[in-house]
């Protein structure tokens, strides 16, 4: 379908769109029904005329209803618009007049003919509804946008953009398609060609701003004082009264008269008149140059600025000019410098503030509008920004004030059509909404991005087939503006077609810099972080969640301020973590990018809850809803999770209730799990750039040993020196509890200028840990002095629990630009840990050799203080380049967790360097790496911080690298991460990541033992101590992965993982001698591969296959622990609804019943180890 002849790369007032509309939302509302109403007068310009039943003519006014045998009429200079039933437009030339006549048939809703002038008809109604009729032809319209011309040389033209044309007259006939013209002259038959005019007969629509300045017009006396009243209503900003005010059929006394008098003609688009007045003046004159330069620019001829502007207008429309070729800053320096040279010019302070707001700075913007205002009272285009300006402050009455004032003003404004419609669409009225965007795009329909937002507005209301025609126009009208690719991706996700959202919002990634003409580089930065979140959330429906954790990482990178980026970042890494929140290693890095996106966001930019992806509830347009939204799934092995949340958007707050539940019935004995997690989330706006945050967490955590085994079916050999043989290795009288009552973290937020962001997060963090154990050995060393010269155990009961309140605070200061970023801040921790021991003796004869007297009580300091800065700076076009530096000095509990405990605090510190790289050096290809150092926590402390957590798609943090089913909790280790990755993304839809990593972890505790000093009671000889103990964990990995869209429906992906860990256990103070096992290294490494292929269909069926494939080889053990090689398979095919409202999905897990032997040194996620059966249902309202 061919584009439009004519694009505006430069609509006035499209900075505020780009910016702001986004905030806000679509409607519209139909003609009123009388009885026998074809359409109504939505706006006139100039003098418009009516004479209903033909009759006298008169004055029109506006939503005059229009029947048959009514007239209307334009006089010269001057335009209307005329809304038909339902979704009908009609633009009218000026010199123009029309009857509405009778539906010619039952299927027909009316005829308009067409007497003179010209007209644009633009309607999304239903084929035929309309017909046209003119001196020689009849027009049957077929959901069409065409352009009527009367030729002065008695010829007609029909210019068709989109749908069709039947052109007939009693001679013949012709069907005229998108890209044609239909021609009938005088006594000849239709005809039909391309169309080749088209530059000529569009003129009249653009929309051009004002430049020309009256006090440098060289007018005399006599000339300002015929001329006042125009002249007062230009200085009041209301050009069109201006025009109306200019004396009816004055010749010009001079030059810079007749070039005031072509600047109003082009207000209301009377072009060739203004060029005649042009051609007329020298060009020379200040004036003649200012506004040729304006003309030349928004009709996208070569427009050169001017090289010597000395007057205002040529200032102002040298800042035209150069924002056309890119060049935004410049642009501001052109409009302050006329605002400058003439304080009072109230159209240079209105562009001041135009291009401040482009840049995204509200504060200035408003400062410079107010000025413009008190200026010029009367400037559209001003009140339409106003209007954008209250929006983003969430001032939602004002915002429909100022828009309705702007249409007031000047009724051919698209922008604040397209305000208003948007606040409409926020406040439910869905038809009004998308009535006033058509109304706008019937105005400017050269501009790309009304049309943009006219196809979000029918996909809203459900009209898929619009949607896509708008969308379809808005490509071809500006085949470089990424909006409507990007629009159109996320409602291609809705319809559910993945495949090609994706091509879609890659597109759109493409285009994004050439939004240069509109936004500052730091905004196209955004921008794209808002692309590439969304796309991370389209890979991952696609089935490609390495694509799209990398893709979310990039986001980061492009706008780390930016909370979509922070929130999809969340999701991926939300996707890798253990669903009973047993393996923690992910936790740190989910909950931090989870922490920035609720602070950065603004109330009611994005849902607060933890449940619900950013995928599954996602809106075109902002609105204030309340919603709720329900997972449910079922395991045949016993295993049941319930995710439900509550959310919404009251004015200035939004909130999300959580609550997380699981239940386990366990796949051997004792590894039953009940976990239920309440979470409470809330945002307030203090005012335009300050948020205040509120989290709550509750958690009431209760299970059995859910520890991986290698074999849980084997026997433990240790128990066999006590007299217990064939005991199983699974523990089955361990229970362990957790709770929170809660967890409070309280967060302001203030932005101070864009990019320069000040988080302040303090909380109260809270925890209860209780376990118990019977029958297990502990250890007994028989010392010599400071030797431990022998060794032992014997079995206890133990009752153990311990708890936790630290008070957090946190201070995140970020300063981002076009091509710098600085993260710095600092947090300090306090607080208390508390343990209480119980343990008793299985053998009680031992009794009297152990000092046991009572529970064990012990309280431990806790501090952390940490420093830390970030700086990135970007030296090549999308080379990133990262350098960091962190410092935390950490006290913490010296034993409060391994029986028995011991009382006391230990202290370290570490200065810990960071650097990383993202070079996108080809469109197709990106490099990254990363090197980093850093110091952990205590426990959950770690989780609630607000320093980056991740560096170029790389955690940098982790609860724990060494699995907790080998060494179980640890505090304070030391990791140490490198790694790099190549990713390519080609054009046939083909993916490919190669990746290398190598991890480490360093830990040195004391846990719980008993020294024997020798002897025999009384007094009792053995007594409770602590014994040094180090862990030195490394974990390199090699990785490839591959991911293909096979066409739009099919996806294929395959991964092979290779993974070697290997843990040094080393307790120092037991000889080799005496225990071998005091020094040994454990190997393991796993060979993991996963091929799948994804049918997503948009009918909304889709189904995946699977195929898991593990290797693993042991080193090390005593005994030797065998490798396993085996495959698992699995199966789901499901049924979602359109929008993801709801999702039913059933699966087959290990389809081959296969079990298997995996030593827990190598991280992985639990398999079933039998046939399992799930189903899930997904709700979201």
């Amino acid at each position: 379908m061919p584009s439009l002849p004519l694009k505006s790369k430069l609509p006035p007032g499209w900075l505020a769109v780009g910016l702001m509309a986004t905030m806000i939302l679509l409607p519209g509302r139909g003609v009123a029904q009388s009885a026998a109403a074809q359409g109504a007068l939505l706006s006139a310009e100039g003098h418009v005329e009516f004479s209903p039943q033909r009759a006298a003519w008169a004055a029109a006014i506006t939503n005059q209803l229009l029947k048959p045998q009514d007239r209307l009429r334009t006089l010269a200079a001057s335009r209307a618009m005329v809304q038909l039933v339902d979704l009908g437009r009609v633009r009218v030339d000026e010199r123009t007049t029309l009857e509405i006549l009778a539906p010619r048939h039952s299927k027909s809703k009316g005829t308009l003919d067409l007497k003179a002038g010209a007209m644009y008809f633009f309607t999304r109604d239903r084929p035929r509804e309309f017909e046209i009729q003119t001196p020689q032809a009849l027009a049957a319209t077929r959901g069409t946008e065409f352009l009527v011309s009367l030729e002065p040389d008695g010829r007609e033209l029909f210019v068709v953009y989109d749908g069709e044309v039947e052109l007939t007259n009693n001679l013949g006939g012709v069907v005229v398609l998108p890209g044609e013209q239909g021609i009938v002259a005088p006594g000849q038959p239709p005809r039909k060609t391309a169309v080749i005019e088209a530059r000529r007969i569009v003129q009249w629509w653009l929309y051009y701003p004002a430049v020309l300045n009256p006090e440098e017009l060289s007018l005399s006396p006599a000339q300002r004082a015929m001329l006042t009243n125009s002249l007062a209503a230009y200085q009041q900003g209301d050009l069109l009264n201006a025009l109306r005010e200019y004396p009816a059929g004055r010749n010009a006394e001079n030059e810079d008269e007749r070039i005031f008098h072509a600047a109003l003609l082009l207000s209301v688009g009377q072009v060739t008149q203004a060029e005649a007045l042009l051609t007329e003046t020298n060009s020379n004159v200040p004036a003649a140059r200012a506004l040729r330069l304006m003309m030349d620019t928004v009709q996208m001829r070569e427009a050169v600025p001017l090289t010597d502007p000395q007057t205002a207008a040529e200032w102002l429309a040298n800042s035209y000019a150069l924002q056309a070729r890119y060049d935004l800053p410049a642009a501001l320096v052109a409009a302050r410098k006329a605002a400058v040279i003439a304080p009072d010019f109230g159209f240079a302070s209105a562009r001041v503030a135009e291009l401040e707001f482009s840049f995204g700075r509200r504060h200035d913007a408003s400062t410079a509008l107010n000025r413009a205002l008190s200026l010029s009272p009367r400037n559209a285009q001003a009140w339409a920004l106003k209007g954008f300006l209250f929006s983003a402050q969430r001032d939602w009455p004002s915002a429909a004030g100022a828009f309705e004032t702007a249409i007031a003003l000047d009724p051919a404004l698209g922008n604040a059509w397209l305000g208003r419609g948007l606040l409409k669409i926020r406040g439910g009225d869905r038809e009004g909404g998308r009535a006033d965007l058509q109304t706008g795009v019937a105005l400017e329909p050269n501009r790309s991005v009304l049309r943009s937002y006219l196809g979000k507005a029918f996909d809203h209301a459900r009209d898929d087939h619009n949607a896509a025609r708008e969308l379809d126009l808005a490509k071809q009208l500006d085949a470089e503006d990424p909006t409507p690719w990007l629009y159109s991706a996320l409602i291609l996700r809705q319809q559910l077609r993945y495949n090609e959202a994706v091509t879609d919002l890659e597109k759109s990634s493409r285009l994004n810099d050439n939004r240069q003409v509109y936004r500052s580089r730091l905004l196209l930065d955004q921008d794209q972080a808002v692309r590439s979140a969304s796309l991370a959330t389209i890979y991952r429906a696609a089935g490609m969640e390495e694509v799209s954790v990398r893709e979310a990482a990039r986001a980061v990178t492009f706008d780390y301020a930016n909370y979509s980026a922070h929130q999809f970042l969340a999701e991926s890494y939300d996707a890798l973590r253990d669903p009973t929140q047993f393996n923690l290693r992910y936790d740190i890095v989910w909950f931090s990018e989870l922490l920035l996106s609720r602070m950065l966001s603004p109330v009611g930019g994005g849902n607060l809850s933890q449940n619900i992806s950013q995928q599954e509830y996602t809106r075109l347009f902002a609105q204030d809803p309340m919603g709720f939204s329900s997972s449910t799934e079922y395991r045949s092995d016993g295993q049941v999770r319930e995710l439900a949340t509550h959310f919404g958007t009251v004015d200035k707050f939004s909130y999300a209730l959580d609550l997380d539940y699981q239940h386990n019935d366990g796949v051997r004995p004792n590894n039953e799990l009940d976990r239920l997690i309440w979470h409470t989330t809330a945002k307030y706006e203090l005012g335009p750039q300050s948020s205040l945050f509120l989290f709550t967490r509750y958690q009431d955590y209760k299970s059995g040993d859910n520890f991986q085994y290698y074999d849980p079916t084997a026997t433990r050999r240790d128990l066999e020196i006590f007299g217990i043989t064939n005991a199983p290795i699974i523990r089955t009288d361990f229970t362990f509890e957790e709770y929170q009552k809660p967890v409070v973290l309280i967060g302001l937020h203030h932005e101070w200028a864009p990019g320069v962001h000040t988080l302040l997060l303090g909380g109260r963090l809270e925890n209860e840990q209780i376990f118990t154990h019977a029958a297990t050995p502990q250890l007994i060393l028989s010392r010599d002095g400071n030797t431990v010269v022998g060794q032992s155990s014997e079995l206890f009961n133990v009752n153990h629990r311990n708890e936790y309140e630290i008070y957090s605070f946190e201070l995140n200061q970020i300063f981002q630009s076009d091509r710098q970023l600085l993260v710095v801040g600092g947090r300090y921790q306090n607080g208390t840990f508390k343990a209480r021991d119980r343990i008793t003796l299985v053998n009680t004869n031992l009794s009297s050799f152990f000092d046991l007297s009572g529970p064990v009580n012990v309280r431990a300091d806790f501090e952390r203080i940490s420093g830390y800065g970030y700086y990135t700076l970007e030296l090549l076009r999308n080379l990133h380049v990262t350098a960091g530096l962190a410092y935390d000095r950490i006290t913490q509990p010296v034993n409060y967790r391994y029986s028995p405990i011991a009382a006391g605090s230990s202290t370290e510190d570490q200065l810990s360097p960071k650097a990383a790289l993202v070079w996108s050096f080809r469109p197709e290809v990106t490099l990254r790496g990363v090197y980093t150092r850093s110091l952990e926590g205590a426990s959950a402390d770690e989780n609630y911080r607000l320093e980056p957590a991740q560096l170029a798609g790389f955690s940098q943090t982790f609860r724990t690298l060494i699995p907790e089913s080998v060494a179980g909790s640890v505090s304070g280790p030391k990791h140490e991460t490198a790694g790099a990755a190549l990713d390519l993304a080609f054009k046939t839809r083909t993916y490919l990541s190669l990746q290398g990593e190598y991890l480490t972890s360093e830990v040195h505790r004391e846990i719980g033992v008993f020294d024997y000093s020798g002897g025999f009671p009384p007094p009792p000889p053995i007594t409770t101590s602590t014994m040094r103990e180090s862990l030195e964990y490394e974990e390199p990995s090699v990785s490839v992965t591959v991911n293909q869209l096979l066409s739009d429906y099919w996806s294929l992906g395959a991964q092979y993982r290779f993974a070697r860990s290997v843990l040094n256990t080393t307790l120092p103070e037991i000889p080799i001698s005496l225990n071998p096992g005091a020094r040994r290294t454990e190997e393991a490494d796993l060979h993991q591969a996963r091929l799948f292929l994804l049918l997503n269909h948009p009918s909304g069926f889709f189904a995946r296959a699977e195929s898991l494939w593990f290797h693993q080889e042991n080193r090390g053990y005593t005994p030797a622990l065998p490798g396993d090689d085996f495959f698992q398979h699995n199966l789901y095919v499901g049924y979602r609804l359109k929008r993801q409202r709801a999702e039913i999905s059933l699966a087959v897990l290990n389809l081959a019943d296969t079990d298997y032997r995996l030593n827990p040194l190598n991280a992985y996620s639990e398999l079933p180890r039998e046939r399992v059966f799930l189903v899930r249902l997904k709700m979201n309202f």
